[in-house]
C-alpha cells in the first residue's frame, strides 16, 4: 500500500509539472503575457524543488534507517502521523521492520547465552577465532588448560607456545592436529588434538 501510495503521489505531481509547463508555453507563446508567463515559470521551479525534495525526504529516511540497523541502533521510531499518508505508511513499515529485527537480534542475543552455558559446562577446552585472529569465545576448560584469565586475540597463545601459536593461527577449516606443548598450569608436556570446524 506504501508503494502505491509512493508511485500516485509521484505521478500527480508529474501531471501538475506537465500541466504548468504546457500552460507556461501556452502563455507564453500563444497570448504573449509574459507578466503571467513568469509566475507560472515561478510555479514551475517550485514544484520542481518540491519533488525532488520529496523524493530525497523519502531516500534519506530509508538511508537513515540503514545506517540504525549497520549501527546497532534498535531505539529508532519513525512517526505515523505527518499528515502525508504515503510518508505514513512508509514509516510504519520501517517502525514494522525494526521491530521485527529487534525480535530477531533478541533471538539470536539468547541462542548465543545458552551455547556459551553449555560450552562453560564441557571439560574440552573450546576456542572460536575469526579470521582476524580474534578470539570470540573461550571456554573456563581453554582458559584453564592455557593457563590464561582472558583470551582475547590468538597472539596471546605465543606467550604459551610457539607451537601452539602456529599450529591454531595456520590451522584451516576440517584440520585435525596432535601438539605436544607446555603449559605453565600443567607439569611438563601435554599432548593436545586440535580440531577445526
Amino acid at each position: 500500500m506504501s508503494s502505491k501510495n509512493f508511485y500516485l503521489n509521484i505521478v500527480s505531481r508529474t501531471i501538475l509539472l506537465a500541466a504548468t509547463a504546457l500552460a507556461m508555453g501556452w502563455l507564453f507563446f500563444g497570448n504573449g503575457l509574459y507578466i503571467l508567463t513568469s509566475v507560472f515559470a515561478l510555479i514551475f521551479f517550485i514544484q520542481i524543488v518540491e519533488l525532488i525534495n520529496y523524493l530525497n525526504r523519502t531516500n534519506r529516511k530509508i538511508a537513515f534507517f540503514f545506517d540504525a540497523v549497520r549501527n546497532d541502533d534498535s531505539t529508532l521510531h519513525f512517526p505515523v502521523n505527518t499528515g502525508n499518508k504515503s510518508l505514513d505508511e512508509l514509516n510504519e513499515s520501517l517502525n514494522k521492520l525494526n521491530e521485527l529485527i529487534k525480535t530477531i537480534k533478541f533471538g539470536l542475543q539468547e541462542q548465543e547465552q545458552y551455547f556459551k552455558t553449555i560450552l562453560e559446562q564441557v571439560s574440552i577446552g573450546v576456542i572460536t577465532i575469526n579470521q582476524s585472529g580474534n578470539i570470540f569465545l573461550s571456554n573456563s576448560a581453554a582458559r584453564h588448560l592455557l593457563n590464561r584469565e582472558q583470551l582475547t586475540h590468538v597472539n596471546q597463545l605465543m606467550q604459551v607456545d610457539k607451537k601452539l601459536f602456529s599450529a591454531i593461527k595456520y590451522l584451516r577449516p576440517g584440520d585435525h592436529k596432535l601438539i605436544s606443548f607446555n603449559s605453565s598450569s600443567r607439569h611438563g608436556s601435554t599432548f593436545d588434538e586440535i580440531d577445526s570446524f
